[in-house]
């Protein structure tokens, strides 16, 4: 279960996890992937957030898979994360497109938005 934040009606909506299947047939990045598909498909961009669960940690940012990056952080595959591991993930956001993602995730970095990114996370 995630948390969805819709920035146009300011409201928290709780969601189940969609997985979706893309294959190349062959070896390498699925071709969905490859070609952009999968986001033109379904035109999300998404800022999310992810708690340390053993350290003081938070980290912000924005993916058009987000379990995908969440498994990264958790595997060490991301230099920036891999120290914290492991992770849950506290927040997600949905964004109409990628500039729009990038004000958000600036929004949730520092100050303000990290402070209320605490108190999520304390409530969990």
């Amino acid at each position: 279960m995630l948390l969805f934040f819709d920035s146009k009606k300011k409201i928290f909506y709780s969601f189940a996890v969609l997985i979706f299947n893309c294959t190349s047939g062959g070896t390498g990045r699925p071709v969905c992937r490859q070609a952009g598909a999968l986001n033109e498909i379904l035109n999300m961009v998404w800022v999310y957030a992810i708690s340390s669960l053993n350290f003081n940690y938070i980290y912000v940012g924005m993916s058009i898979d987000v379990n995908e990056r969440i498994e990264r952080h958790n595997s060490g595959r991301e230099r920036t994360t891999g120290h914290y591991a492991p992770y849950k993930l506290i927040y997600v956001e949905e964004c109409e497109n990628r500039v729009e993602a990038r004000k958000r995730e600036k929004y949730w970095k520092p100050g303000v938005g990290k402070e209320q990114l605490r108190e999520l996370r304390n409530k969990l």
